[in-house]
């Protein structure tokens, strides 16, 4: 996750995964992914980090048991 901070742009597909992520704070950068962006199997309880995504060719979020509420945190 520490390669991605600072990081305003990503070429191809971007897939965050494993229980040791707890956080997607470092992608707060983050404005686009030129794929999809796949968020799955993480321990992250909340989204905050990906407010300023502007594009993304598809993004999915599954498996994260401990993210009760997604939608509401990028309201």
């Amino acid at each position: 996750m520490d390669a991605l901070a600072d990081c305003e742009a990503f070429t191809g597909d971007l897939s965050i995964t494993g229980d040791v992520i707890s956080s997607l704070q470092a992608m707060s950068s983050l404005l686009m992914v030129a794929g999809n962006l796949n968020i799955y199997d993480t321990s992250i309880e909340s989204l905050a980090g990906l407010e300023n995504i502007l594009g993304a060719g598809e993004i999915n979020i599954y498996n994260n048991a401990n993210l009760n509420s997604c939608c509401q945190a990028l309201e």
